[in-house]
């Protein structure tokens, strides 16, 4: 693993970090390339860029340490960290979408076109930040011993490379749902509406191999209050809750009108 890429004198650079400005980066120039197909100003894309990333990096920052709470409030020093340790992507992408909100509001900005814009590229950035995931050691899988079994830092074996399954989900949902607008039939919102429906999929399938997850499932099965046949995590719930919301979503824009342009023209 490459947790850190440099150092300049006691602070670290850490690999997480940069994959996770790459993931901005590649997702903002790839919503700008798909802006006009949706009626949406690409230069308002790369205005609201602050209006979603800190608030993006704010609520995943605190709902992990939400999650944490046990650890954190003995080890109150750590609560805030400039490495980006210790995030998770359900905040994040909460409070990106608080920000967008506010930005709508105060740029009198309609959400729609700009969240059609973001749909692909935000699996993509989501898949690349699981690349960071994995350069940085975390969120990886259950022990295995089979070939694709990696030896991350801290684990007496090697386990599944789950960050990967993810990024390879998250690519392979995006040009779904490019091929899904190429056929120019889409009303405006149903973009949006399958991303995030397939990004609550990708996370569902992955925390079935993640190793805190099948650790967490192994609990409830051996307590007394779980929910009776639901051998499932809190991220499960998350996960499906979006597909149902995404998918839902859809069907509520199914006589919106078609967008601006379709994307075999782009």
């Amino acid at each position: 693993m490459i947790p850190d890429l440099f150092q300049i004198g006691s602070f670290r650079v850490g690999t997480y970090g940069v994959l996770l400005v790459i993931a901005i980066g590649v997702g903002l120039w790839w919503a700008q390339k798909r802006a006009f197909q949706f009626g949406a100003d690409p230069n308002q894309l790369l205005n609201m860029v602050g209006w979603l990333v800190f608030p993006g990096i704010l609520g995943a920052r605190i709902l992990f340490v939400a999650q944490e709470w046990d650890y954190y409030s003995r080890n109150a020093d750590q609560l805030w960290s400039l490495r980006f340790d210790g995030l998770t992507s359900f905040g994040g992408f909460l409070g990106g979408f608080i920000g967008f909100w506010i930005w709508s509001i105060v740029k009198r900005q309609p959400m729609l076109p700009y969240a059609e814009a973001m749909a692909a590229p935000l699996l993509v950035a989501n898949g690349i930040g699981r690349i960071g995931c994995f350069l940085n050691g975390c969120c990886f899988g259950v022990a295995t011993q089979s070939p694709f079994g990696v030896h991350f830092h801290g684990t007496p074996g090697t386990n599944l490379p789950s960050q990967l399954l993810e990024t390879v989900l998250c690519f392979f949902f995006a040009w779904v749902l490019v091929r899904i607008e190429k056929t120019g039939g889409l009303r405006l919102g149903q973009s949006v509406g399958l991303a995030f429906a397939l990004l609550g999929l990708s996370r569902f399938i992955y925390e079935f191999t993640r190793a805190g997850s099948v650790e967490e499932v192994r609990r409830q099965l051996a307590s007394s209050t779980r929910i009776p046949g639901l051998p499932i995590t809190e991220a499960h719930l998350v996960a499906l809750a979006l597909i149902v919301a995404g998918l839902t979503y859809v069907l509520v824009r199914r006589r919106a009108p078609l967008a601006t342009e379709p994307a075999a023209k782009s």
